[in-house]
């Protein structure tokens, strides 16, 4: 598990990026290995799907994946 409190998620995401980040944080603080593994993925897709629809920029991309160390 990791995750880089220096990475700030300040920025407005949409309704479903905001409820995977809250729940892989979640995780991450009860220290649920298992369900931050999985949750990972779903961060990545949908951070992804956000960039491409237009919702948030690649830089604040960058900032969600280097957060969960997925860059």
């Amino acid at each position: 598990m990791y995750l880089d409190e220096s990475m700030k998620i300040d920025f407005k995401v949409p309704k479903t990026l905001e409820g995977v980040i809250k729940d892989i944080d979640r995780s991450f603080y009860e220290n649920d290995d298992l369900k931050f593994a999985l949750l990972r993925e779903d961060v990545e897709s949908v951070t992804k799907q956000s960039c491409i629809n237009g919702n948030i920029t690649s830089s604040q991309l960058d900032t969600i994946f280097r957060r969960y160390g997925l860059r």
